[in-house]
């Protein structure tokens, strides 16, 4: 593999984000040729100027910016993710790229939340697919919803032309229109997976490495896999050789805040302070700040989840998502 398209979406708040895991995507991934892809939301005229400057200093990236305000993505009825339709861009993807899907073999979609640390291109042998790795849900999440199987969508690797085939999105499409009233936990997460399940194949846990099984040891890498149905040889593989870091869970506390407990907040914020020398961390307040200051409690409350019972799962989901979803004033 020499050259790949690589398609990110992004707000305001995920600008310098994005950037960083583009900037990590250009030095680490072995790719001759990179074409970017990227979907916008509410960026001004001077961010968009700002994308362009910055990737001009490297020869081997071409790219193209979409602004999906006018597309209505609100007309779906899908609800936002932390206030914005962004994260629900990779699921009309083929609308947003029109024509020029049309000149594109294999997409990689990657969340901005995604740092590459290492080569890619052993990706090219996920062909004639959609491939995405198994999600850390456990199986009491995702029954509910008639499955027996869960994707993460941070990380997608597409042959467009059986997603076409397939008519994916068109499926995405149907199901949004016939279930509007589902309960949805991780919004686009949650339709990737109830609308096109079956089309969906198994995407090595080294191209979306949590930090729950990076920063673990054999026996609990085991045992966290085995109650989630994730591949436990590829996850014990994989973070001894990952590719890419995907800053999941860990109840939300992520390498951007100012915490001293998430394990990637090394490799992430390296390249945050690249794009941006005077970045601030975010400051986090109430129990998700305590937490993030203090190891003990914070160890403490992560393993105790993995005694809660599969049907808890959803509650579980919820009070973390509003602890997520806090904001300081």
């Amino acid at each position: 593999m020499k050259k790949l398209d690589v398609m990110y979406a992004t707000n305001s708040n995920y600008l310098n984000i994005t950037l960083a895991s583009i900037l990590s995507l250009i030095e680490n991934s072995n790719l001759e040729k990179i074409n970017l892809h990227i979907a916008t939301e509410n960026l001004s005229i001077k961010e968009h100027d700002r994308i362009r400057e910055f990737l001009e200093y490297f020869p081997n990236v071409e790219v193209a910016i979409y602004p999906i305000d006018n597309m209505h993505l609100e007309q779906y009825n899908i609800p936002g993710w932390h206030d914005t339709q962004a994260a629900n861009a990779r699921l009309f993807f083929q609308d947003i790229l029109g024509n020029k899907l049309d000149n594109i073999d294999q997409l990689l979609y990657l969340d901005a939340d995604t740092i590459v640390v290492d080569d890619i291109t052993g990706l090219e042998k996920y062909q004639k697919g959609v491939y995405a790795a198994r999600d850390a849900s456990l199986p009491g999440y995702y029954q509910k919803y008639g499955l027996d199987r869960y994707f993460n969508s941070g990380v997608l690797y597409i042959d467009t032309k059986v997603w076409k085939h397939q008519k994916c999105q068109d499926k995405i499409k149907k199901f949004v229109k016939e279930n509007s009233k589902i309960k949805l936990i991780y919004p686009d997460q949650d339709i990737f997976n109830m609308a096109i399940n079956k089309d969906i194949h198994n995407l090595s846990i080294k191209y979306n490495l949590s930090p729950m099984i990076y920063d673990a040891d054999k026996n609990f890498t085991t045992k966290y896999c085995k109650r989630r149905g994730m591949d436990v040889e590829d996850a014990l593989a994989s973070k001894e050789n990952p590719s890419i870091l995907h800053s999941t869970g860990l109840l939300g506390i992520k390498p951007w805040m100012d915490n001293n407990v998430n394990i990637y907040n090394e490799p992430f914020r390296k390249y945050l302070k690249r794009i941006d020398p005077i970045y601030e961390l975010e400051e986090l307040k109430s129990l998700k700040g305590f937490l993030a200051q203090n190891k003990e409690a914070f160890e403490m409350i992560l393993h105790m989840k993995e005694y809660i019972p599969d049907y808890l799962e959803d509650r579980a989901k919820q009070l973390t998502l509003r602890y997520n979803n806090t904001k300081t004033k």
